[in-house]
């Protein structure tokens, strides 16, 4: 066998925040409540513009999962409340059960529930949410590997060695929406725009004026409403300026906007998840047409309105928009000769290709170049470790991070069965950090995840894996092979392998692909077209 090629793949550097799917509780009566409860608690959490909030009842759903597969996720966590949280969406609960143990002096009931306070809840809905997750999270090859889970649950309270804190992060305050207001959908559909804060402040907003900031997003003037002395000063905490980030896309930003009709958890998760990978998107749970209308439809005849619904059917979403535009109080010419400026469409045909990445705004696009050897099926391997590095911004002892590499020329498809085990070199450790193809690149978490001593330097404390990049005859066998399938090559294929056997290698084969030596070889074969397909094929 000749020497295998020794080559330098050119690589683009991102470092992002997380993207995590939280599933969260679900109650028939209380599911605003308890969606509500877990976008706080990831309102907290950095990367929580470019993470969302999935109800468990909607874990499933064709139309959701559809979405939670091009998200592509680095965790899948269930949300886990605490006693605090729990007796705030069923108050009096904490009262009740210092009843029934029959606890009545009044310094031992203090200490009683500041201790029960900040332990976590366990009922049969966060059970259920658990199980949700879990199969999510196999589904999707998000943050396992074999049967150990890095990250599997988030709760009311920090934990600074998984996930880091939006404050640890963000140079200016954050704000949100006063936890105590989000108990209408309608709260909970603008809420999904800027965040919700853990606040006690109380009010009482209109159910148009909750319907217009929906509808108009983070454009809307309420939050500095809310919070009228930090509005000049803060950020809300969904935006990506409060955690310092933007958003990307290797394709041209769509034009159409979204809006999602329906008042059911799923109708939530699909606006939630479509957010993230189309950008505009807009929930509507409400059914009354009103003022607020005027924000909804696109003022530009060169853009239109995607509509649909998870718990719809076509015929009802098409009833429910036409009504708000037969009834809309602002237009610009007569009824009879406007055109409609929406489709209604099903959710499966809303387009999900290119994807929006959250990255550090300062540490993405970052040239990078690894000495890596060539296989004979057209994989690299990296000879040497990656160096352990920090974003300029971040805190290796205070912030966790993702690093996402990308080689333009060697493109890693967002596979589920590419997993750690596919996109690492030759006796690379398994367990020094979370690997997966992700984003058409190579992902990691940014620190060890295997031994780390106490007072470890940096480069004995973050990451620095030896990654391979797999070729199309690799990944095909992995994705084959997960499925238990057989591939069997065609007559162009085996006239291919025999001459990459000949050459040495595939990238040899490739070389002479874009060469002079190309037209030579067609002089060998027959000029008869062949229009039929093999059979088998």
């Amino acid at each position: 066998m000749p020497e295998q090629p020794f080559v330098f793949l050119p690589l683009s550097y991102a470092a992002r925040p997380p993207r995590i799917v939280v599933v969260v509780p679900h109650d028939d009566e209380r599911w605003v409540r308890w969606t509500a409860a877990g976008l706080a608690r990831l309102s907290r959490v950095w990367g929580c513009n470019g993470s969302v909030v999935v109800p468990s009842s909607a874990v499933g759903h064709p139309a959701v999962d559809r979405c939670l597969a091009r998200l592509h996720p680095d965790h899948v966590v269930a949300y886990g409340p605490s006693w605090t949280t729990f007796d705030a969406l069923y108050p009096g609960t904490i009262d009740r059960l210092l009843a029934e143990k029959n606890i009545s002096d009044n310094s031992i009931a203090a200490q009683f529930k500041e201790m029960l306070r900040k332990e976590p809840w366990n009922g049969t809905v966060v059970h259920e949410a658990e199980a949700a997750a879990d199969s999510l999270r196999s589904r999707l090859g998000a943050n396992r590997r074999d049967d150990h889970v890095q990250c599997s649950h988030l709760f009311d309270y920090d934990n600074a060695r998984e996930l880091t804190a939006l404050a640890a992060v963000a140079t200016t305050p954050v704000m949100g929406v006063p936890a105590t207001l989000v108990t209408t959908p309608e709260a909970l559909a603008y809420a999904m725009h800027v965040g919700i804060e853990a606040s006690d402040a109380s009010g009482d907003i209109p159910a148009e004026q909750w319907r217009e900031a929906a509808l108009r997003g983070a454009e809307s003037a309420l939050l500095s409403q809310l919070h009228p002395d930090e509005a000049d000063r803060a950020h809300a905490a969904r935006s990506h300026e409060a955690a310092l980030c933007v958003p990307i896309t290797r394709a041209f930003q769509h034009r159409e906007h979204i809006a999602v009709l329906g008042n059911r958890p799923e109708d939530f998760a699909l606006a939630e998840t479509l957010r993230q990978i189309r950008g505009t998107v807009t929930w509507i749970p409400w059914t009354e047409a009103g003022l607020s209308d005027m924000w909804l439809f696109p003022g530009s005849a060169s853009e239109r309105l995607l509509v649909t619904s998870a718990s719809l059917s076509l015929e009802e979403t098409q009833q429910r928009i036409n009504t708000r535009w037969d009834r809309r109080p602002v237009r610009s010419v007569d009824p009879d000769e406007e055109k409609r400026s929406f489709d209604v469409v099903e959710p499966d045909n809303i387009e999900l290709a290119h994807p929006f990445m959250v990255v550090l705004k300062n540490a993405w696009d970052q040239p990078r170049s690894l000495p890596a050897t060539g296989e004979s099926d057209g994989s690299l391997q990296a000879s040497l470790s990656l160096a352990a590095e920090v974003p300029r911004g971040l805190n290796p002892n205070e912030h966790r991070w993702q690093v996402t590499l990308t080689a333009a020329n060697h493109p890693v498809p967002p596979l589920v069965v590419l997993d750690s085990s596919t996109v690492t070199a030759t006796g690379q450790c398994p367990w020094e950090t979370f690997v997966r193809a992700a984003d058409g690149g190579i992902t990691y978490w940014s620190h060890r995840y295997d031994f780390v001593p106490s007072g470890a330097s940096l480069a004995g404390s973050l990451a620095s894996p030896k990654l391979a990049w797999p070729g199309i005859k690799r990944i095909l066998q992995v994705a084959a092979a997960a499925d238990d399938i057989t591939i069997l090559p065609s007559p162009a294929g085996r006239r291919a392998a025999i001459t990459e056997r000949l050459l040495g290698s595939r990238a040899a084969l490739e070389a002479l692909a874009a060469s002079p030596g190309w037209l030579l070889l067609h002089r060998f074969t027959s000029d008869a077209p062949n229009t039929g397909c093999p059979e088998g094929s």
